[in-house]
């Protein structure tokens, strides 16, 4: 996490490296050693970012923008 007088920003680096995970939180790349602590960081992150005033990015995701998770019927990635 990062901050600098704004709201906070989470860097998600390489523990979510897809949006997609939202939908599919048992996906896992070839850095998940461990999955069982892959997918309690990756939902404490999802967490983290349905926050009301924090962004993130992934190093892997798409364009590389900052979004946040919507939550309600399913979390979704929105930027």
């Amino acid at each position: 996490m990062v901050a600098s007088g704004g709201p906070p920003a989470i860097l998600l680096g390489d523990a979510v490296t897809c949006p997609v995970q939202l939908d599919e939180p048992t996906w896992h790349s070839i850095g998940d050693v461990d999955p069982d602590l892959a997918n309690r960081t990756r939902e404490h992150l999802w967490r983290e970012l349905e926050g009301e005033n924090i962004t993130g990015a992934g190093a892997n995701f798409p364009e590389l923008k900052f979004g946040r998770v919507l939550d309600g019927k399913g979390r979704r990635w929105w930027v």
